[in-house]
């Protein structure tokens, strides 16, 4: 999909938001899949296959944590039915948001923040 990576962390980028690399695989598989999704044993199998004593709900909770990531570019993986599917790519800013001044979940979670900053 993407190959930028941030220039302050040096995660992966998806929709300008960096990642960790399993979440980056992760978003990149559900999307692939396009409107039709794929089924969550499917996408369990593909993301965590080189991971022993991973569970379904470390799944869900990787989802959960790639929406909170994504919240400033309003696209979000949905799980519903048993499948996983990217919703809300529409018209999505693809600029990368963790330039200067900007105060978002990513740039938090990358450190490129404000917060980051006041401790040194």
């Amino acid at each position: 999909m993407l190959t930028q990576t941030c220039a302050r962390c040096g995660r992966p980028l998806r929709l300008g938001v960096p990642l960790s690399p399993l979440k980056a695989r992760l978003f990149d598989v559900v999307a692939r899949a396009g409107a039709d999704g794929i089924a969550a044993d499917d996408l369990f199998a593909i993301v965590f296959a080189d991971r022993r004593a991973a569970r379904m709900s470390g799944l869900k909770s990787h989802v959960w944590q790639i929406n909170q990531a994504l919240k400033a570019t309003g696209a979000r993986v949905v799980g519903r039915g048993g499948f996983f599917r990217l919703i809300g790519t529409e018209g999505v800013n693809w600029k990368p948001i963790t330039g200067a001044g900007v105060t978002t979940p990513a740039r938090r979670m990358c450190g490129a923040g404000r917060a980051a900053s006041a401790g040194r």
